[in-house]
């Protein structure tokens, strides 16, 4: 589902590529959130622009909570696509990756401390939805350790 078409940040297959994720999560016990906010890019693209190119993102966000936390573990992905492709190595490997996460860690035993599902949006054309989370989301103001799941986009050929 998350690599069936391509689908860029704002566009119809997103939103069904997004709904799948919160689903997937929610089906796992997990309390889901969608951050729907407006966000500037986080510096890759602003001096080729000749401005500050800003997004709508919609980050999928689902906490499972530690049993004695001292800390937060953030898994990372980002579910949007390029215009030219699925996506299928960048980044729905990532994507792919924590859903399978998010159920092995939520079929065994908690862990110590909570664990922080983020597939953010509006990557591949600004950085943005990472960049939003960071700022503004509450779960982020505190830090913790952070794996980026990302993989390299390739041209099939």
């Amino acid at each position: 589902m998350v690599a069936a078409e391509t689908h860029p940040a704002g566009s119809p297959a997103n939103d069904r590529v997004r709904a799948h994720l919160e689903r997937t999560l929610r089906g796992l016990g997990l309390q889901t959130s969608v951050q729907d906010t407006v966000a500037p890019e986080a510096g890759q693209l602003s001096g080729s622009a000749g401005g500050t190119t800003m997004a709508r993102v919609r980050n999928v966000v689902a906490r499972l909570p530690g049993t004695d936390p001292t800390g937060r573990v953030f898994l990372v992905a980002h579910y949007d696509s390029v215009q030219s492709g699925p996506g299928g190595n960048d980044d729905a490997a990532g994507t792919s990756a924590i859903l399978e996460a998010a159920r092995a860690l939520t079929s065994g035993p908690r862990l110590r401390n909570d664990v922080v599902f983020v597939l953010t949006d509006a990557e591949e054309a600004c950085l943005c939805g990472a960049a939003a989370f960071a700022a503004e989301h509450p779960l982020a103001a505190d830090g913790g350790v952070v794996l980026n799941l990302e993989a390299r986009g390739r041209t099939a050929r």
